[in-house]
């Protein structure tokens, strides 16, 4: 008989449970398994949904930014060291077409690769702002159901990383 794990933990900050929720996705868990469990229905301001927004935005423009660098400098080594194999003449306007095509084209991958690897498919970890700011009595609750033991260790301390405040675990 398969036994149920699940694992329950509590968050002071919105941002600290956000970042646990895409963490434990990218450790291979499955988005329909994280949840937020929230007593009752927040009200939020306008406010404190921009700053969310910013905050998403930012962390995505980072990671795109770093991407596109990456990217482009892969792409003008692949391509100079293309052309160089080639023994294309005259080398060096070559040289300074392939580098600028070559970078255009691996910081264009690279950006699109450094915003999508960071993007969550469960849609909650955007909402963790719902239940931020309750009056700050309540803390942000992220639940995960697993179905294997090693794998719930492995949220537990991906819960932790991301500052926890309490994390309790159950079998069924």
């Amino acid at each position: 008989m398969e036994s149920t794990h699940r694992v329950m933990a509590r968050f002071e900050r919105s941002r600290d449970a956000r970042e646990a929720m895409i963490d434990l996705e990218g450790t291979g868990i499955d988005a329909d398994n994280i949840h937020l469990v929230t007593a009752a229905e927040p009200v939020t301001s306008n406010m404190t949904k921009m700053d969310v927004d910013m905050d998403v935005g930012a962390k995505l423009f980072w990671k795109g930014a770093r991407g596109m660098i990456l990217g482009g400098i892969i792409g003008v080594v692949v391509v100079v060291g293309a052309l160089a194999a080639m023994r294309v003449e005259p080398f060096g306007a070559a040289v300074a077409i392939g580098a600028l095509g070559g970078f255009v084209g691996g910081a264009t991958i690279g950006a699109f690769y450094g915003m999508i690897n960071r993007l969550p498919v469960n849609e909650e970890a955007f909402d963790t702002v719902t239940a931020a700011h309750q009056g700050g009595n309540d803390p942000i609750v992220v639940e995960v159901t697993l179905h294997d033991g090693r794998t719930a260790a492995d949220a537990v301390n991906v819960l932790r990383r991301h500052h926890a405040r309490k994390i309790d675990r159950e079998v069924a």
